[in-house]
């Protein structure tokens, strides 16, 4: 499998990992790693954070939406001050 950004600037390149969110072929030059946190809820009903936090691969494209989404919604269990 090669790099789909690579590929559409006509350029070939193996991919070293999968977008987890899309899918493409990712190549080292286009790869991002992020963490992904994870949780679970508890029998008594509570949410708790696992850890470590899980790695993510995302394109270059995907990783720009995210921090897009991030900063248009951000996170509603974020502490809040005032």
């Amino acid at each position: 499998m090669n790099c789909l950004d690579c590929d559409r600037k006509d350029m070939t390149a193996p991919a070293l990992g999968i977008c987890t969110n899309c899918g493409a072929g990712v190549c080292g030059a286009h790869l991002r790693v992020t963490e992904q946190a994870l949780a679970c809820r508890t029998r008594e009903g509570e949410t708790r954070e696992v850890a470590p936090s899980a790695r993510r691969i995302l394109c270059p494209t995907c990783d720009q939406a995210r921090h897009a989404y991030g900063r248009c919604c951000p996170d509603p269990t974020a502490a809040r001050t005032g």
